[in-house]
């Protein structure tokens, strides 16, 4: 996201209170900002569970936000199972930031998961994500 100005990336970042530590891992390209909205107003993960309920939501998985990027890659799956109409939300979100990615950062890695499209992950055979090391069998 661009700040009002045009000229700064923006990237809020949902790390709860008392993850100060991943949050100061994290490296900052030239022209781009994190922000930490949670850290920042001292909500910890049990805070945000109570405001999602105060809210009359269901808790999201672990991994956050159903559009997160950095869901694993069961999780996308569960999602398309169980709630298709998000996943093609977030097709519609790649195409747009492919779109932007386009313009504006040429070169950067313009999808969701494994440098793929989100549809070829969630659809994908368990194999097909690893290129050296095959995985066991178990469906784990």
């Amino acid at each position: 996201m661009r700040d009002k100005s045009g000229g700064e990336w923006v990237t809020y970042i949902g790390f709860a209170a008392g993850e100060e530590h991943r949050a100061a891992r994290g490296r900052e390209a030239a022209g781009e900002s994190k922000q930490y909205p949670l850290i920042d107003r001292g909500i910890t993960r049990a805070g945000c569970e109570e405001i999602i309920q105060a809210h009359g939501l269901d808790l999201p998985m672990k991994s956050g936000c159903w559009f997160c990027p950095f869901q694993r890659v069961g999780e996308l799956r569960h999602l398309k199972r169980v709630h298709p109409e998000l996943v093609c939300r977030i097709r519609a979100l790649e195409d747009r930031c492919n779109e932007r990615i386009a313009r504006d950062k040429p070169g950067m890695a313009p999808f969701y998961i494994k440098d793929r499209p989100i549809m070829s992950v969630v659809e994908a055979e368990q194999t097909d994500l690893f290129e050296e090391e095959k995985p066991c069998m178990c469906n784990l």
